[in-house]
């Protein structure tokens, strides 16, 4: 089976944020910008298909400007259209605090019987963590062929 990738560069500027902890993430975290709770709300949207997928992301790149968000669609679209997920875990993978957070996002497609792995950065800006990028694959190797800075820690995403 062909391992399905995708990816998707842009930046931004201004994305406030404060670094997730150990306390649940919630709603209200998420709108105050917290990076993990942003990528919370991505794992969970990706059980409910490309729009709701597609959707998050748009918001999730609402600091971009508007050539680069453009491109979001018309890419990620076809990569993750025929890949129905269910919704996914979050893990964090990288702490650069103040400059930089790593996630990655573990889902599975059943009916394809794949696991499927997101990669999603936000770096710093002068107002704080914007959504930077993210890499899409089903092939776990490829995914983290650029190593990882620890040990992979869940991030509690309940509500």
């Amino acid at each position: 089976m062909k391992p399905a990738t995708a990816a998707l560069f842009a930046a931004a500027a201004g994305f406030a944020a404060t670094p997730g902890g150990a306390a649940p993430i919630s709603v209200a975290t998420a709108q105050a910008g917290d990076p993990a709770a942003e990528v919370c709300v991505f794992a969970e949207k990706l059980g409910e298909g490309t729009d709701a997928i597609i959707s998050q992301l748009q918001g999730m790149a609402r600091l971009w400007n508007e050539s680069d968000r453009a491109k979001l669609d018309p890419i990620m679209r076809p990569e993750i259209g025929p890949f129905k997920m269910v919704a996914g875990k979050v893990y964090s993978i990288g702490d650069l605090a103040p400059f930089a957070q790593e996630y990655l996002v573990v889902t599975a497609a059943p009916a394809k019987g794949q696991t499927i792995y997101f990669r999603v950065i936000y770096e710093t800006g002068p107002n704080g963590y914007y959504f930077k990028n993210v890499k899409f694959n089903s092939d776990y190797y490829s995914i983290l062929s650029h190593g990882i800075l620890h040990e992979p820690r869940e991030v509690n995403c309940a509500r």
